[in-house]
């Protein structure tokens, strides 16, 4: 059993690992942090498979666990997120767009902003599975990433208007 339990380990960590540390940086902004959350989430998968092998745990419980580390961590610090180099996350943009001017971008936004768009575009998560991994309802995804959109828009126009200036 022990070494079935590692193996199913070891896939999920394959399939899920890297992103959930760049859904971890999203909201922590530093990427020695994003892994330690990430190893804590993949600790939590584990011990929650152990005691209860039953359980069906989909990727969206392993976002729960990583958002909800992510804010335990930030409040502990009492301070904002620390902006350092991005990871490359250039795999989930694929029509030319800068990477870099969307990190910036990313960067002026706030925590739980970042969260839902990182959701939204870079998982690929429906609407009601963001809602499922972020604890809301529908209606309140949908609200969040419209403002979340508007207000990515609104300091994507300052940032590209400045580089064009």
């Amino acid at each position: 059993m022990e070494g079935l339990s590692e193996e199913w380990l070891e896939g999920w960590i394959t399939s899920h690992g890297d992103r959930i540390t760049q859904f971890a940086f999203t909201y922590t902004r530093d990427w020695q942090a994003a892994q330690d959350v990430a190893q804590e989430t993949f600790l939590r998968l584990f011990t929650t498979h152990s005691s209860r092998p039953e359980a069906h745990i989909s990727p969206g419980w392993l976002y729960q666990v990583a958002h909800h580390l992510c804010v335990d961590m930030l409040r502990k610090q009492h301070k904002a997120a620390p902006s350092v180099e991005p990871p490359d996350l250039s795999s989930g943009l694929h029509d030319g767009t800068d990477v870099l001017a969307v990190h910036e971008v990313m960067n002026h936004l706030r925590p739980r902003d970042r969260e839902c768009l990182w959701l939204a575009y870079y998982e690929d998560l429906s609407i009601a599975e963001t809602a499922k991994a972020l604890h809301l309802s529908p209606e309140a995804v949908r609200t969040r990433l419209r403002r979340a959109r508007d207000r990515f828009r609104a300091q994507w126009e300052v940032e590209t208007s400045g580089a064009t200036s």
